[in-house]
């Protein structure tokens, strides 16, 4: 340890304190920060604060995050202010709990929902060395982290622009051309729904099975194998998908998790949840997969769901839905260039995913190197 450097206790150095409401207090129009254990701030009407603070997320997804200026704050979440900043800066107590957070994830506690107390905050163990060396500290750091945030931002960019030329490609593919027909779904498919069964019957072995979340959270635009089974008796008295059927989720948290298909070419029949409907058709399924995923397709289905806890629509609005049918060798020849846009995307997404997790990686390293 340097001279002039020493360990102080966080409970002696700060002003510890939690936000006072409740997580709907937000609202969208908001003039100022509402923080809550989200990573992205919500947006209030109404302050209760006014400082330069460091917020840690004291349940959920443990985070930390520095603000100076009026805001608001979830009762969950921990506002800490320098008892004198010329003790100790603001902007390193940041950097110090950037790191810490790794051990208050180690030591939160709860069942369902992981939680820190106060005294995992007033106990910790601040490295304080004087208040110039200290914003010495920190300007280092905010070189460092820029220069990995252009690295991770370059990346993203990257991924941005591919993501747009696909959904450019998508929209102008699948506008009507000469000798296109105009269809309804409902002209072209036999549109079945499936039938309940909850998370606890999915097993590992047994009747292969398609439920709703995993369409558009694990699927993407194809599956060749499920993520999951159910039990043979339980199957038989399933509604199922065949290879090259397309199936669709009807029910979702949000507009755009809905109405989403995904074509299946497994070569044992799925058993499909109750919160989706199954096309069995004569058309190219990867073509039918991609128009669920059109702009166009969203914008006609959006008027006819309804919105409460969960998003949902009738099977009505998915027989109407229009779609604009080529020939079935065009149908193929769209989906292979669409394939290929598709797998540069996929591409750019891993790479970015990796970058994203080295930077991050790479930052806490940094942090670590300072703080232990």
């Amino acid at each position: 340890m340097k001279e002039g450097w020493t360990y102080k206790r966080l409970g002696d150095l700060c002003r510890i304190r939690t936000g006072k409401l409740d997580a709907n207090a937000a609202d969208d129009d908001g003039l100022y920060p509402f923080f809550t254990c989200s990573v992205t701030p919500l947006r209030i009407n109404k302050y209760a604060y006014d400082c330069e603070c460091v917020l840690v997320a004291g349940n959920g997804d443990l985070n930390v995050k520095y603000y100076s200026g009026k805001f608001n704050a979830y009762q969950r979440t921990y506002i800490i202010e320098s008892n004198d900043k010329n003790v100790l800066d603001v902007r390193y107590l940041y950097m110090f709990l950037s790191e810490y957070v790794t051990i208050l994830r180690k030591k939160s506690i709860g069942a369902i929902i992981k939680y820190i107390k106060l005294g995992y905050l007033t106990e910790a163990k601040l490295l304080l060395p004087p208040i110039s060396e200290q914003q010495s500290i920190v300007d280092y750091l905010n070189s460092a982290f820029a220069k990995i945030d252009t690295m991770k931002a370059n990346a993203e960019k990257a991924l941005n622009e591919a993501k747009a030329l696909f959904q450019a490609s998508l929209k102008e593919m699948l506008e009507p051309k000469e000798g296109w027909e105009e269809k309804n779904l409902g002209d072209i498919c036999e549109i079945i729904r499936g039938k309940r069964f909850v998370r606890t019957d999915i097993i590992e072995n047994g009747v292969p099975c398609i439920h709703y979340g995993d369409i558009y959270t694990h699927y993407g635009l194809s599956v060749k194998k499920t993520r999951g089974c159910i039990n043979p008796e339980l199957a038989k008295k399933m509604r199922f998908a065949e290879k090259n059927d397309v199936v669709v989720v009807q029910a979702g948290e949000n507009n755009w998790d809905i109405g989403v298909g995904v074509a299946y070419f497994g070569e044992e029949p799925a058993a499909v949840h109750d919160a989706c409907f199954i096309l069995k058709h004569k058309q190219d399924p990867m073509y039918i997969s991609y128009y669920l995923r059109s702009y166009n397709y969203h914008r006609y289905l959006v008027d006819y769901v309804h919105e409460g806890k969960i998003c949902s629509f009738l099977k009505p609005a998915l027989e109407n839905a229009p779609i604009p049918l080529p020939p079935f060798s065009e149908q193929q020849s769209i989906v292979a260039t669409l394939d290929s846009l598709k797998s540069k995307v996929d591409r750019l997404q891993a790479n970015y995913d990796k970058i994203s997790k080295e930077c991050d990686a790479l930052k806490q390293a940094i942090l670590r190197q300072v703080f232990e």
